[in-house]
């Protein structure tokens, strides 16, 4: 496991300084959330915008199950998400964007597994809720409870990634 590491790490130029990496998660967790937010526009778009929306949809087809009546309409389409995934890549997105203001409170979060669990408890309520038939919740609460972890859940992610591009092989 240790080779793979640097052997990944030595092809990474250490010149990349962390605002480099910080700018490269940022800009990669904005188009993973606008290809699944653009897709349904894609759909609307005759042949071709319907290739490109059905390859995004394909993509994102073995993380969420893709129900029509649990994601967000788009153009009169459905995301190529549920809602509350939807909720959780946007959440995760809005942890990111903020991050250069509250990273050191991010360093606190981080230091405990526990700030993730809590995060995630309005979600599992609301699925239990749902999967035992007491009340089904519509698509903006699923988004909402989705929200919450995926912005702590960054808390983990920009400083994990930081870190561990940020490092230098110990054989160089």
């Amino acid at each position: 496991m240790v080779d793979i590491y640097y052997n990944f790490v030595k092809f990474i130029p250490m010149y990349l300084s962390k605002k480099t990496i910080y700018m490269m998660i940022l800009i990669t967790a904005v188009l993973w959330c606008g290809a699944f937010t653009f897709q349904p526009f894609f759909t609307t778009l005759g042949k071709p915008g319907r290739q490109i929306g059905g390859l995004i949809y394909l993509w994102f087809s073995p993380l969420c199950h893709q129900d029509p009546e649990r994601s967000i309409l788009l153009f009169g389409y459905p995301m190529a998400v549920c809602s509350r995934c939807a909720g959780i890549y946007y959440g995760t997105l809005l942890g990111i964007l903020l991050y250069p203001w509250l990273h050191r409170q991010y360093e606190h979060l981080q230091t405990s597994v526990r700030w993730l669990c809590i995060s995630a408890v309005p979600m599992l309520i609301d699925v239990g809720l749902a999967h035992t038939g007491i009340l089904s919740t519509g698509t903006t609460i699923r988004a909402f409870t989705g929200i919450i972890p995926g912005c702590i859940s960054s808390c983990y992610i920009v400083p994990g990634i930081l870190d561990w591009l940020s490092r230098k092989p110990i054989n160089q």
